[in-house]
């Protein structure tokens, strides 16, 4: 490009920003350069001979949830002529651009703190399941897919398998949980590993209940024809 390079516009920006700062971009292209906030709000600048485009960038791990699908997320970019002093582009990013950027680093923030809260909780199960079933073998597609992780095994004569947040097409899972509160799944779990559990110890009394009667009966019968 002619005039000004994409840092020294983003640096003229950064100035005019008050306490801002421009970093290279993290994809490593030349025309594209990022302001960083002290409050940690990040813009990225396309920088064009002609045209700048002024987008927010979001950070917050939300699994497989893409920022856009999240509940009151905005679209959050904006373009102005490269024509404009860096005092205008700023006053353009600051008026236009910051509360919905600002605004939704707040809705993903909160989003990022329930998928977090939930992968813990998700955690807390997978210990119980493991500590009933010894045996289990876990499968964990690591943390950017962790609710659809599925264990799987043999504990005693039992095998186990089970999905969280199950993708509506899988037809492979032989046991689902779905629509449950984890505390419901932990109860199942415990159930499950009940089944395993040796014989009632009242099953031979029984037997032996069973075989006096046997003996009273033969008794009887004894009894009736020696008085004949």
């Amino acid at each position: 490009m002619n005039g000004p390079t994409a840092a020294q516009v983003a640096a003229a920006i950064a100035y005019e920003l008050d306490g801002w700062q421009a970093v290279a971009d993290r994809y490593g292209h030349p025309e594209w350069v990022e302001l960083h906030s002290p409050a940690g709000d990040v813009i990225q600048l396309r920088v064009g001979l002609h045209w700048i485009e002024a987008r927010g960038m979001h950070d917050q791990d939300l699994g497989r949830t893409r920022h856009w699908d999240v509940s009151g997320y905005r679209s959050a970019d904006i373009g102005f002529s490269a024509t404009k002093s860096a005092a205008r582009m700023a006053g353009e990013i600051r008026r236009r651009l910051l509360p919905t950027v600002s605004e939704n680093n707040r809705v993903l923030d909160a989003k990022a703190d329930l998928i977090a809260e939930g992968r813990a909780a998700d955690d807390a199960l997978f210990a119980a399941a493991e500590k009933l079933f010894p045996r289990l073998h876990w499968r964990d597609n690591d943390d950017r897919r962790r609710d659809e992780a599925v264990a799987w095994g043999h504990g005693d004569s039992i095998t186990l398998e089970f999905r969280l947040d199950m993708w509506p097409h899988d037809r492979h899972c032989t046991l689902a949980f779905s629509s449950l509160s984890r505390a419901e799944v932990r109860t199942l779990i415990r159930a499950a590993a009940a089944l395993r559990t040796p014989p009632s110890p009242s099953r031979p009394a029984r037997s032996q209940r069973a075989r006096s009667h046997a003996r009273r009966r033969r008794r009887a019968r004894t009894g009736v024809k020696s008085s004949r």
